[in-house]
């Protein structure tokens, strides 16, 4: 078994399964394979004395059967006609470890007749124990950012020659049973010929011929399992459809364990999970020791995400064939989904101590740096991958993935390009491939690759997510085109789950203590807890009953004071949206909020479930999510007017504005002189991500700087870590006329050095920025804002109204440049503005934390009391 280490309740599981399965066994009579799970268990818990007393007794049944072997042998010369003294006899030889004698007496049984299911078992298992070459396919269970999982195709099982020892069959051969039938006599068999033809293609990778040979065969063969099992696998091999094939294999061949194992392999590729752990089963109940079957079945769990049990069976696989490299593979990712990463190496490399040119392993590698954020030993491991398996396509998409993350766009689109060129189904890159191009701010390419990943799987929530995020952020589409996109969302992903809809159970009680829940990715150090926490630390524990249903891959420090903050901590990473809907439904939420709208990380599809009573969304998103199984959307009047209601699937629910608070990172340091006041001349600045820089905005912004003589321009943010990436941008604004010398472009972080230079910020538009605008202004500078669709468009005006200053809002992009220039010409109101401003905000709407609980919990309790007023449920 892999030494990794046991969590005692895994271990406890582990256990309390193979000491049951054990006695089975063992009860049953079958004592290698009892001996075999005692002996598992002892290396989980070396002083189990129930296992040691068992592994005892059978010791010395061992010994009594090896003793009896002369006797069953002299009963069976006997009586050669009884079908049972054939079995008994080939059972003895069996447990006394003599495979290849029982093998000779089983075939020679069948030879004479005797072919029931007993002797077929026994014939099972004579060949599993002489027989230990396999054959392994790459699994197509591939997602977002996981790497692929190898599943384990068994060989097709042509049962070799054994060596014969006369000795053994001496007085048994010269006599044929005379009672026993014939098991379809009839049948014209396969040539021994035929069969080894077979063999040798499949062994050659020959997989296109060994289907045409075997199609040939089944001409005059049709009910022969074997020829059909050896069909399946051709066609597995080659990526088609092989279930009819492999499902008539195990029809024809029902004691089959390879054919059934098989046939579990290729359910777990296709994603029906839990028919492929019923195949595998089979496979087990007629083979305990098929490494392959409990491989198989381990993939079986993995998929449903079944992570201890799938880690019980890989280990049974490896203590039955040691050097299984794929399943220590599994392990290694299976590790890597629970954060066992250390253990996870352990076993990464004991498969490639097996099997150094492993390309699944080095890709596995790689997504284990990726989530240390080791990025250059990631991109090592999965340039490696590609060496070994130039087609591997799923290497590729990874490497796009971790390049994605550097800023590295342009590599990483040709990263994923290539993943689509060897799978042009290869949804999942096409929708990354849309997201690189995003951040390079190509929105147009961004959208042309999404559909495509839409038009692949037209119900792929993710991609409907992503091409909504794209659509938020472009510049020529109006409100209204806009919203009519997520509605489109709404029928085709949420509206079908309305079924799934149950009646909740809350006391319509208008006054009691309430039961929220906040569902979020950025329980974390991300920008959402500087908005988070000052509500989540001022909710009135006498009122509000607080759970955080956090979605996060891993903790850090800040998780752990948001733990302080609620009653309940709740991780979900683990929990399919079903299983989310009823965990929270038996919390009994009364209030649930959604904090991610569509980012990374998202559970939307729990909401359309509609776990609570009563659901809104706030923060993350800054829009509408479409979902029309949320009731309300957290807002204020200046983000969204009162005549935009027609633009969001949910109410909105609007408070005094803001609708925020900010807290700021205690790191900032004090605010600095006005730098115009050295350099002599006045630099603008911003601190967006590419994807807002939109040709609008660029446009207005060299229209800005040739208006203010010598002026500057910086430009910083992690999408500008590229050198290509900031090559590009400063193209786009010498297209219009500004020379490279008055931009900077780059990214530093923190940025806080970066805001010390900057004398007037800009903010973008159509989609105005977010957390950065709040540290702007904390920083002492004013930022000229565009007011524009609701709601993204107007939080640069939201901010500003609760700042208390409206009057760098402006109304059309003229009035934009216009007040930009009027702050620029006036140096000492700048400096005024930068020794005052900080204050100001530390007395504003923007800072009042307390006064911002309140007022979102009287709209918390607000909306309950309609819900209880309310007929009808849900």
């Amino acid at each position: 078994m892999a030494n990794a280490d046991l969590s005692q309740q895994t271990a406890a599981l582990i256990v309390e399964q193979l000491l049951q399965q054990a006695i089975e066994y063992h009860q049953k009579g079958q004592l290698q394979n009892a001996e075999r799970l005692y002996c598992v268990v002892l290396q989980i818990q070396p002083n189990h004395s129930d296992a040691k007393y068992n592994l005892t007794l059978i010791g010395e049944q061992i010994k009594q059967v090896v003793a009896d072997i002369p006797k069953y042998k002299a009963v069976l010369e006997a009586d050669p006609t009884q079908g049972e003294h054939w079995q008994v006899y080939a059972e003895a030889l069996l447990i006394a470890g003599q495979a290849e004698d029982a093998q000779l007496v089983i075939r020679t049984a069948q030879e004479c007749g005797l072919d029931n299911t007993g002797i077929q078992v026994l014939q099972q298992r004579a060949q599993d124990a002489l027989q230990d070459t396999h054959a392994s396919n790459t699994s197509k269970m591939t997602q977002l950012s996981k790497p692929n999982i190898q599943t384990r195709f068994d060989d097709i099982g042509l049962v070799k020659q054994p060596k014969t020892k006369t000795t053994t069959i001496k007085n048994i051969t010269a006599k044929r049973p005379k009672n026993i039938s014939r098991f379809n006599s009839n049948r014209k068999p396969l040539s021994q010929n035929a069969a080894k033809q077979l063999i040798t293609l499949f062994n050659a990778g020959l997989y296109i011929e060994l289907e045409k040979q075997a199609h040939l065969l089944l001409n005059k063969h049709a009910d022969n399992g074997f020829i059909w099992k050896v069909l399946g696998a051709a066609q597995q091999m080659q990526g088609k459809d092989a279930l009819q094939a492999l499902r008539n294999s195990t029809e024809l061949l029902p004691n089959d364990s390879q054919a059934h194992s098989n046939l579990g392999a290729y359910l777990v590729e296709v994603r029906q999970f839990k028919a492929a752990e019923t195949s595998c089963r089979r496979a087990l109940q007629i083979n305990t020791n098929s490494a392959a079957a409990y491989y198989n079945l381990g993939n079986a769990m993995l998929g449903r995400k079944k992570f201890d049990k799938a880690l019980i069976n890989y280990r049974i696989a490896i203590d039955i064939k040691e050097d299984y490299a794929e399943a220590y593979n599994n392990i290694g990712y299976v590790l890597t989904e629970l954060n066992q990463i250390d253990d996870a190496f352990v076993n990464y490399n004991r498969a490639l101590e097996i099997n150094p040119n492993y390309a699944e392993v080095h890709n596995n590698l790689g997504n284990a740096n990726k989530s240390l954020g080791q990025y250059d030993e990631a991109i090592e491991n999965y340039r490696q991958s590609i060496a070994i398996k130039p087609d591997y396509a799923e290497a590729h998409y990874n490497l796009g993935n971790v390049l994605s993350d550097l800023g590295q766009h342009d590599q990483a689109v040709a990263s994923f390009q290539q993943s689509i060129n060897l799978r042009p189904d290869y949804a999942d890159a096409y929708k990354n491939m849309g997201n690189s191009l995003l951040r390079y701010g190509k929105l147009n390419e961004a959208e042309i690759s999404v559909r495509h990943a839409l038009e692949i799987d037209p119900n792929d929530a993710m991609a409907n997510s992503n091409l909504l995020f794209v659509l938020n952020y472009h510049p020529n589409l109006s409100a209204v085109e806009i919203y009519q996109a997520y509605q489109a969302y709404d029928a085709q992903n949420i509206n079908p789950l309305r079924s799934t809809w149950q009646a909740h159970k809350n006391e319509r009680n208008p006054d009691r203590r309430l039961r929220i829940g906040y569902v979020s990715p950025d329980f974390r150090g991300h920008a959402c807890h500087l908005f988070l926490e000052p509500l989540l630390s001022h909710h009135d524990k006498a009122q509000m009953e607080v759970f955080a249903y956090a979605e996060l891959d891993k903790e850090d420090e800040i998780s752990n004071r948001f733990k302080n903050y609620v009653e309940h901590w709740i991780s979900t990473k683990e929990l399919s949206d079903e299983a989310l809907t009823a965990r929270i439904r038996d919390d009994s939420i009364d209030i649930l909020i959604d904090l991610a709208g569509h980012t990374a990380g998202n559970r939307l599809l729990t909401f359309a479930r509609k776990p609570a009573p009563v659901s809104l969304s706030w923060l993350g998103y800054g829009y509408t999510t479409g979902v029309s199984a949320i009731d309300y959307y957290l807002t204020d009047e200046t983000s969204t007017p009162m005549d935009s209601d027609n633009l969001f699937a949910e109410q909105p629910l609007r408070i005094s504005t803001p609708s925020y608070v900010y807290r700021p990172n205690p790191n900032m340091g004090p605010v600095n002189q006005l730098p115009a006041l050295k350099n002599d001349y006045i630099t603008f600045g911003s601190l967006t991500r590419a994807v807002r820089l939109n040709q609008h905005t660029i446009r207005v912004w060299s229209t800005l700087l040739k208006a203010v003589p010598n002026s500057r321009l910086i430009i910083n943010s992690i999408d500008f870590n590229d050198p290509s990436m900031q090559a590009y941008m400063k193209e786009k604004f010498i297209e219009h006329g500004i020379a490279s010398k008055r931009l900077e472009i780059g990214y530093q972080s923190p940025p806080w050095n970066v805001l010390r230079c900057i004398d007037i910020g800009l903010d973008c538009f159509p989609h105005n920025s977010g957390t950065t605008l709040f540290e702007t202004l904390y920083m002492g500078i004013p930022y000229i804002t565009l007011a524009g669709r609701p709601s993204v468009g107007r939080l640069g005006s939201s901010i500003l109204q609760g700042a208390g200053h409206p009057e760098w809002i402006a109304e059309s992009e003229q009035d934009y440049i216009t007040k930009c220039i009027e702050l620029s010409i006036n140096i000492n109101l700048l400096s005024e503005i930068r020794n005052t401003l900080r204050e100001q905000i530390e007395a504003s709407a923007l800072r009042d934390e307390k006064g911002f609980a309140l007022k979102v919990e009287v709209a918390y309790r607000n909306i309950w009391k309609i819900w209880c007023k309310k007929g009808g449920n849900p």
